[in-house]
């Protein structure tokens, strides 16, 4: 009757790991009972028994008892007992020291998450404030453009009007730079909507003739 062996593939299955897994354990395996069996290609050949030793030997390792598959083949080898864990015993003081610091923990989340939820309300109020001022500067820059527009357009009218006055550039130049000023913008939009067009024009002709 012809033995029974594994393949790798059919032996991983077996004890439910990875081929990768199952290489590793099978190196420490034969340093410890010698040689695999292999195949016609060199490839190993595991036995039912060497599937039950490496089995017992993977559950010592994932359970704790042992370092290595092969330190727990050894011992299965030497007919040793496997070490035994041994249950982790907390006192009742390390249980309230534990429950004490995760209370503590969580309430440092807790405020962190508090303050958090302050930041981004803050940033969201910044944020409107900065949006509310860059649409008033835009708007001064409207009311600038608009400032210069009638004032040029006066001076245009005035020399139409009244022929080439000297220096009449020169005056049109320092009413816009002094109207556009920050400081007298809108004093000077109030005055340019509140006076009638000609005392515009009566200002500007006694400019020049000063």
């Amino acid at each position: 009757m012809a033995k029974l062996v594994f393949t790798p593939r059919q032996a991983a299955a077996e004890l439910g790991v990875s081929g990768a897994a199952l290489r590793r354990a099978a190196a420490g395996y034969e340093v410890v009972f010698g040689m695999l069996e292999r195949d016609a290609r060199g490839g190993r050949l595991f036995t039912g028994e060497a599937l039950d030793r490496l089995r017992l030997a993977l559950k010592a390792v994932h359970a704790g008892q042992v370092a290595s598959v092969e330190t727990a083949l050894t011992l299965i080898r030497d007919d040793s007992t496997l070490p035994q864990i041994q249950p982790l015993t907390r006192s009742g003081g390390e249980r309230t020291d534990l429950e004490a610091v995760t209370a503590e923990l969580l309430a440092a989340l807790h405020l962190a998450q508090a303050h958090n939820a302050e930041l981004h309300l803050e940033v969201k109020t910044l944020r409107e404030h900065l949006g509310s001022l860059i649409a008033a500067m835009q708007g001064m820059t409207a009311d600038q453009h608009e400032m210069k527009r009638q004032l040029e357009a006066l001076a245009s009218h005035a020399a139409a009007s009244h022929g080439t006055i000297h220096g009449l550039p020169g005056v049109v130049r320092d009413a816009v730079n002094e109207t556009l000023s920050a400081d007298r913008l809108r004093v000077a939009l109030h005055s340019a909507q509140a006076e009638p067009r000609r005392s515009w024009l009566a200002r500007l002709l006694r400019r020049s003739g000063a």
